[in-house]
């Protein structure tokens, strides 16, 4: 009886270690590599005023790369984020658009710079600098 109850012990342990190991090894990366980024910098003023809590969002013109965002601070500026654990954009021609972060400033902005097509664009370029000014117009 023993043996048994021993012998079922080690197999759960057994499954269950291996399970963790399966486990931990989907968690750990390994997906996509990054394609080579550079540092993207900026400020977004509205009428010459800087703007807070406005989601900067920068969409590579080709269609195989994925876009970039940051927030702006009290100060307007703003850093891009390629994912939560890596900086930058990837280079090129980039749409950019804007989002309102904050409920209670809804309609702040003017709709179109919140649109996909808000006309205002930016060109990354891998030397830099690659610091934007958007200077937003309310009318």
């Amino acid at each position: 009886m023993k043996t048994k109850r021993a012998l079922l012990n080690n197999v759960s342990k057994t499954v269950c270690s291996l399970l963790c190991m399966v486990l931990i090894a989907g968690c750990s990366g390994g997906g996509e590599p990054l394609p080579e980024l550079t540092e993207v910098t900026g400020t977004v003023t509205l009428d010459g005023k800087p703007l807070e809590n406005i989601s900067v969002i920068f969409q590579p013109e080709a269609a195989d790369q994925a876009s970039s965002r940051g927030t702006t601070n009290a100060e307007g500026k703003f850093k891009l984020m390629y994912n939560q654990d890596a900086s930058g954009a990837v280079s090129g021609k980039h749409k950019v658009r804007f989002a309102v972060m904050d409920a209670d400033s809804t309609g702040l902005l003017p709709e179109k710079y919140t649109r996909t097509n808000s006309g205002e664009t930016a060109d990354v370029t891998k030397v830099g600098p690659n610091n934007f000014q958007f200077e937003l117009k309310s009318r």
